[in-house]
């Protein structure tokens, strides 16, 4: 019975670790793999927003305005592994934007860009 109550205090411990800031092995949130896809392939996106609040005075009302003017076509951010999922919302009558990619690793973690503050990353392991 004792060795039953010092392996369930062992592994409660070894979860709680894994699941931790504290774990060296764990991303902070906008850091790893699932973030790096996305910072990477949305830069066009962010460049694309961009020239057409330039040509029509105002950002669009949805991504897929971009195509194929602006943009080829949107890119891939999606990672199975990580669950990437991307939304953007156009504000304050076409003036401002929100552009959010959230993932998984290991915990939920969502990366929002908005012009001019730049990316803003915030998660629970």
């Amino acid at each position: 019975m004792r060795w039953l109550i010092v392996l369930t205090t062992l592994a409660t411990i070894l979860l709680v670790f894994w699941a931790s800031p504290l774990n060296p092995l764990q991303n902070a949130p906008g850091e790893g793999e699932a973030s790096t896809k996305a910072y990477k392939n949305l830069a066009i996106v962010i460049q694309a927003l961009e020239k057409y609040k330039g040509e029509k005075g105002s950002y669009p009302n949805e991504l897929g305005l971009l195509t194929p003017q602006y943009l080829a076509k949107l890119p891939d951010i999606s990672n199975e592994r990580h669950n990437t999922k991307l939304d953007y919302s156009s504000k304050n009558q076409g003036r401002e934007y929100e552009l959010e990619f959230s993932y998984h690793d290991p915990g939920t973690n969502s990366c929002v860009y908005s012009f001019p503050d730049g990316w803003s990353c915030t998660g629970a392991y």
